[in-house]
């Protein structure tokens, strides 16, 4: 499922928001092929991870924050969750 957050900053919005949802977390830099850095993934003590793209693929290329809560021990039906966010 992928759901739209507007902002007036959205590279500001998403980074905050990929913050607060991994604090305590361990991240690690994630790299397009060509080395440049792509964004940051997290996992969390519960097997969940998350990532934040500078760049989505989408056509806006607006920056997104993925949430993948699968390998969490109590994720109910929801597993996976993208959140782009877009200029208001």
């Amino acid at each position: 499922m992928i759901r739209n957050i507007a902002s007036d900053d959205p590279q500001a919005t998403a980074k905050d928001f990929f913050d607060r949802l991994t604090y305590g977390g361990i991240e690690k830099t994630l790299y397009y092929k060509d080395g440049t850095e792509k964004g940051k993934r997290v996992t969390m003590t519960d097997g969940s991870t998350m990532n934040w793209r500078n760049v989505s693929s989408s056509a806006d290329k607006s920056p997104a924050v993925d949430i993948d809560i699968e390998r969490s021990n109590d994720h109910g039906e929801l597993v996976t969750q993208k959140i782009h966010f877009t200029k208001r």
